[in-house]
């Protein structure tokens, strides 16, 4: 590619002065551009552009020509300055960052301003402008004006001072109090005396506080993301993404004011100019930031600039309900149709063989089996039966009831299943190709038809498009969920959930459960924006603290969905089912039996993972350091940090001159050199490091400036001293080295003949030796090699040689716990068995030590801290342990591990009052149901009398005895008299089958109450909740960093524990009882290890909604070199399970085992009962038509008198004795 002026590169770290073959290192004083560059153009990864325009030329003056010289000499110092006179190609999206315009005017300037574009420069980067000939204040000003119109903020303006002969640098801040808006100069500093005053706070962060100002900001009516409410003549705004842009306005200092987009269209068309919409206001600049369930696409990040995602979610596809089933039709659903004819078929058979054993042809009538059809039917219903001789009719009675019992159980479970379940499910179409087959239509906006459109299940000619922007969408879904329209819709998942919970009870709709696709939103901006980096970064804050979550929750409700389970509708019995019951028990009790030894093998099974060997890169014959780095210092993307320290200078010697010469000649090809920190800001610490010091003074002065924040202690270290009088100052340099926790390290020397190079090291965790840095010979340079060069830098905490490590720990259950076995104290727990097996596995031994001054974990602070942190701090102990979580104070001053355990804090909460068992023989019903029984069962008294006053009359030959009471046996299961071949039979056949479905109902619904849990979680499952109870928060005073910022947790509910050694179990006990007078904060495992031990004395149980992630770890002090060997052992024990079988020693849940998600069963309402009635009814129809058979039957035997006297003459005929 040709560039016309070409890409100047000068990497300067030192400035340096050629000598032969020596390199010779000496200051440099700067200049007016080299100082703004040196201190605040300091990131390596970039470049600064350069830009020069002297009316319609672009060379330079010469003044702006020494002031380019200058700037190319800004990195003597060691810095790292790349230069370009030209805009980098596009097709490399390296846009400018840090920028250096010179300009002889001010209409030179405009010029300038007007070709840089977005691609070229990043209009949020840091700019100097230097303008040679300017004329007065007013020209400034203009010139911020200008600048403020093009979004360039982080700018200094520099010019010459004509009164004073002095250089003066001017920005500006557009977003000062009461000046919002407004590109005011003010003097930032002057270059006296070779240097410039005030340089520090030239570039500002502006944005952390706005003083107030207002942005712009455009967003669309699109519930629940952005809901506008329109109350009186003003509107208000709500929902998921605006409550992210308030909490922003609250943290940035700064107003709101909403602009909408005018006509129909809300989020508008993306093109690369006239864009409609919400876009097109974002990309004019009429607005500063723009959102409204705004997806990610390409179009927009081409042409707006797009921060991080605001809401993780998903597209999905709203479906319609299916038809239910009536109460009517369940009761014919528990069997299916093939179950039905083997039953009827099957005890027909058993009838007519009963019929035929005892029945036919008048034989064996000493069984008192009479009426064979009709006492079968009773036995089938549950009904009694006459007393039977000891003989095979008994039998056979007994195999029939057998039977019956195990159809009844197995018909009345999925009865009462089939009456419970849902009123509306979900329809058939999870998938795109049932919804095709299902020939429905997608409908849905056109900014969502992008996604769709070349998806080949889809496709453009299946998609309805919503026209109008402003159409209700909430009327489209509910026209959908009365099955008015042949389309499903395609809609933000959120949007679909806040529909279900404001129209849930009116029209339910559904999700299809594969038809989903991402669909992450986010705050888009102008492309010349300086917003985007704070917004985004407090939103990730937002996330990382579980605010958007929290604040989503407010606008769902999905207790209509939460009958719809994965398989909502229970499948109907099969006719094999029936007979295989018993058989498939056994053998799923056999197959867990089986299972569960599997798993108890498994559990205990100790899982080692074998170590590796990393491969070595071959060593090449070179000089002596450069031979080292070859060797051990070969990794991508590292930098070998080198520092030099002779007395108080920081010049190299010859000797060490022609060291760094062959180090960086030798090993060009890899290697990256530094000869100065890195920012801390980088988060960059130097992991390979080589120094050279003259002698053991200026090594110690050396290693007194390190800090964590610029060097990882573990690292590798290379040391070249030049001059070490004898053994005794080598071991006064590994004893240094020791107490700073270097130990990776070598220390090169030259032997006492001057001859060769003698490399030596120390190993604090030998064997007999533990703690002593005890120099030994680690190789020699001999010929041009070093000697056993391999094994410079071993693992030496593979194997510690039971050396002495001190572990800091306190009481916190279940984690850390101890117990007296004689007169020795035993540590256990969750946290001791990790460093147990970790201290087994790199063999050293513990010494566990415990905080002095009455405080468990302790408050961090840079210096003087307390409790168990603080020891860790102050290296009194070498790590602890204890329910330490992550936090940001732990994180600033101590070193964590891996989580060792991932757990949540969570709000225990106390129970609830149970139901008593007198309670709960009213619960199977609700209060219409119970009504509803009573006055049919009235009717059924009502009726019986009429037939006994009929019965009086002559009119029916039966004789029932206080038939009230009869009814009350009847409905209670007992067994009635015998009645006639009549109408009356029948009556009484509808009122048994009546009585039995009410009996199995209510048997199923009281069993569930009277077995459900004597103790209940009660409702505070979120911390709304608990604030609506107006109850307390309580915890300790190191759980309070957790929630101090939490805007649902005041401040004044909070009540802290004031001794850290308070005992858990009291708080807990008092909470069980109610006593605490609210809730208690608290990891999850603890609350679970007091309801093992202490659940029959009182249980609390968890708020389900309170938790959030607390992740728990061991901590070390900064220093360490520990942490990746524990790292290593405790991820091993994870991938084990070895964590999970040690907590499952802690846990016992078996007093939580009845708080289920619904742990008080659905009441039964009337209209799930109704089909009984039905059912009775069309036997009662059918008993009065016959009823009325009989009475003409009556009437007609009476007219005829020859009937009538056979009849008395047989009444009075004496019978036959037999």
């Amino acid at each position: 590619m040709k560039l016309s002026i070409g890409l100047s590169l000068l990497v300067l770290s030192l400035r340096q002065t050629v000598r032969g073959d020596i390199i010779l290192l000496d200051d440099l004083s700067f200049g007016i551009a080299s100082t703004i560059v040196r201190r605040h153009y300091r990131d390596p990864e970039t470049y600064v552009k350069a830009f020069v325009r002297n009316g319609n030329s672009s060379t330079a003056t010469i003044a702006q020509r020494d002031l380019l010289d200058d700037l190319l000499r800004s990195g003597d110092s060691g810095d790292w300055v790349m230069v370009s006179f030209e805009d980098l190609p596009a097709s490399e999206w390296r846009p400018a960052y840090y920028g250096v315009f010179f300009a002889l005017d001010y209409g030179s300037l405009c010029a300038l301003l007007d070709e840089i574009t977005y691609e070229t420069h990043h209009f949020y980067g840091l700019y100097t402008i230097f303008i040679e000939q300017f004329a007065d204040r007013e020209v400034l000003d203009e010139v911020m004006r200008k600048l403020w119109s093009i979004s360039v903020m982080n700018v200094v303006v520099v010019v010459e001072d004509s009164d004073r002969d002095e250089y003066v640098a001017y920005s500006y801040n557009p977003y000062r109090e009461q000046r919002c808006g407004k590109a005011e100069p003010y003097e930032a500093g002057r270059y006296v005396n070779g240097s410039w005053t005030n340089l520090d706070d030239w570039f500002p962060n502006r944005l952390r506080n706005l003083n107030g100002c207002p942005l712009r900001v455009g967003t669309v009516n699109i519930k629940p993301c952005s809901i506008f409410y329109y109350e009186a003549n003003r509107t208000t705004h709500r929902g998921i993404e605006v409550s992210q842009m308030v909490n922003l306005s609250k943290k940035l200092n700064f107003t709101i004011d909403y602009r909408v987009p005018e006509g129909n269209v809300k989020w508008g068309i993306m093109r690369s100019t006239n864009s409609t919409g919400l876009v097109g206001l974002i990309q004019r600049k009429e607005v500063d930031v723009g959102f409204g369930s705004m997806g990610i696409g390409a179009a927009r990040v081409q042409y707006l600039r797009q921060g991080t995602p605001s809401r993780y979610g998903q597209i999905r596809m709203a479906i319609p309900p299916k038809r239910p089933y009536t109460s009517f039709e369940k009761l014919f659903q528990p069997f299916s149709l093939q179950t039905w004819l083997c039953v009827v078929l099957c005890h027909a058979f058993i009838s007519a063989l009963a019929w035929a054993m005892v029945g036919w042809g008048k034989v064996r009538v000493e069984t008192q089996l009479s009426h064979t059809f009709y006492t079968m039917w009773v036995l089938l219903m549950g009904g009694s039966c006459g007393r039977l001789r000891l003989d095979s009719t008994r039998i056979f009675i007994v195999s029939f009831i057998l039977n019956m019992l195990v159809v009844r159980t197995l018909y009345h479970a999925a009865m009462f299943e089939k009456l419970q379940a849902s009123d509306s499910l979900a329809s058939d179409l999870n998938t795109f190709d049932e919804i095709n087959r299902a020939g429905k239509m997608y409908y849905m906006h056109r900014t969502i038809t992008l996604y769709f459109n070349d998806n080949p299940l889809v496709g453009p000619r299946r998609i309805l498009i919503i026209q109008n922007d402003t159409m209700d969408w909430e009327e489209i879904l509910y026209s959908m969920s009365q099955h008015k329209a042949n389309f499903v819709v395609a809609l933000p998942l959120d949007c679909i959930k806040y529909y279900v919970k404001m129209n849930g009870k009116r029209g339910l709709v559904y999700l299809g459960k594969h038809t989903e696709l991402t669909y992450n939103t986010a705050f888009y901006y102008p492309k010349t924006t300086p917003l985007q980096e704070p917004f985004s970064a407090l939103i990730l804050t937002f996330h990382s603290a579980g605010l958007v979550n929290y604040w989503a929750q407010e606008f769902e409700d999905n207790r209509f969905w939460s009958n719809a389970r994965t398989d909502p509708e229970p499948a109907s019995l099969q006719w094999d089912h029936i007979s295989g019951a018993v058989y498939l028990c056994g053998a799923m009790h056999l197959l867990a039996c089986a299972v569960f030894v599997a798993e108890l093998g498994y559990a205990l099974r100790d899982g080692h993972c074998a170590g590796f060997d990393p491969e070595l890169t071959p060593a090449k014959d070179s000089s002596a350091i450069a031979a080292v780095l070859n060797e051990h210092y070969r990794a991508i993307d590292s930098v070998v940090h080198v520092r030099v320290r002779n007395g108080n200078c920081s010049s190299a010697t010859l000797l060490q001159a022609d060291l760094i010469n062959d180090m960086t000649r030798l090993n060009s090809d890899w290697m990256i050199v530094t000869l100065g920190d890195l920012p801390p800001q980088q988060q960059r610490p130097a992991y390979y490091s080589v120094f050279f010091a003259l002698d053991y003074d200026s090594l110690h002065a050396l290693l007194v400036e390190i800090t964590y924040e610029t060097h990882q202690f573990y690292g590798f270290y290379t040391i070249f001293v030049e001059q070490l009088a004898d053994r005794e100052v080598l071991d006064e340099v590994m004893r240094k080295l020791w107490s700073i926790s270097v130990m990776n390290v070598v220390v090169i020397v030259e032997d006492s003949d001057g001859d060769e190079y003698v490399a030596y090291s120390y190993n604090p965790y030998q064997e007999q030796h533990c703690g002593k840095a005890e120099p030994y010979e680690a190789g020699r340079y001999v010929n041009g090699s070093w000697t056993n060069l391999d094994d410079w830098f071993p693992d030496r905490l593979l194997n510690m040689h039971a050396c002495t490590l001190s572990v800091g720990v306190i009481e916190m259950k279940p984690y850390s716990m101890s117990r007296l076995e004689g007169n020795r104290t035993v540590r256990f727990g969750l946290e001791v068995n990790m460093v147990d097996t970790v201290a087994s596995r790199l063999n050293f031994t513990i010494r566990y030590v415990q905080p002095k001054d009455n405080v468990k974990w302790g408050i961090l602070h840079p210096k003087n801290s307390t409790g168990l942190v603080g020891m860790l701090q102050r290296h009194e102990a070498d790590l602890g342990f204890g329910s330490l979580g992550v936090s940001l104070s732990r994180h600033t001053y101590l070193k964590m591990s891996t989580p060792s355990y991932l757990t949540q804090m969570v709000m225990a909460i106390p129970p609830k009052r149970p139901y008593t068992s007198l309670e709960k023989l009213f619960q199977p019903f609700t209060i219409d149901a119970w009504l509803c029984i009573a006055f049919g069962y009235a009717a059924f008294g009502v009726v019986t009398l009429v037939l006994v006053r009929i019965a009086a009359r002559g009119v029916l030959q039966e004789h029932l005895r206080h038939p009230l009471y009869m009814l009350w046996v009847l409905l209670l299961g007992g067994s009635g008299s015998r009645w006639r071949l009549n109408s009356t039979r029948l009556f009484f056949t509808g009122f048994l089958l009546n009585t039995l479905v009410m009996r199995t109902l209510y048997q199923a619904g009281m069993f569930q109450r009277l077995q459900s849990s004597a103790s209940l979680a009660s409702d505070l499952n979120t911390l709304s909740a608990i604030n609506k109870a107006g109850l307390n928060y309580n915890m300790f005073r190191s759980t309070l960093q957790f929630y101090k910022d939490n805007p649902m947790v005041p401040a004044s509910r909070i009540r802290l524990v004031q001794n850290d050694h308070q005992e858990w179990d009291e708080l807990f006990e008092a909470l069980a009882h109610d006593r605490l007078g609210g809730v208690m904060a608290s990891p999850a495992d603890y609350v679970a290890y007091y309801v093992k031990r202490r659940g029959k004395y009182g249980v609390v149980y968890l708020g389900k909604n309170t938790g959030f992630m607390f992740n728990l770890g061991i901590q070390y002090p900064k220093a360490t070199p520990l942490q990746g060997a524990f790292d290593a052992w405790i991820l091993r024990l994870h991938a084990s399970g070895l964590v999970h079988n040690w907590l499952e020693q802690y846990r016992d849940n078996r007093y939580w085992t009845n708080a289920k998600e619904d742990p008080v069963p659905a009441s039964l309402k009337w209209n799930q009962i109704s089909g009984g009635f039905a059912l009775c009814g069309v036997l009662l129809v059918l008993a009065s038509l016959v009823f009325l058979g009989e009475l003409l039957y009556y009437h007609g035997y009476r007219l005829c008198p020859g009937r009538m006297m056979r009849a008395k003459k047989s009444q009075t005929k004496p019978k036959k004795v037999v």
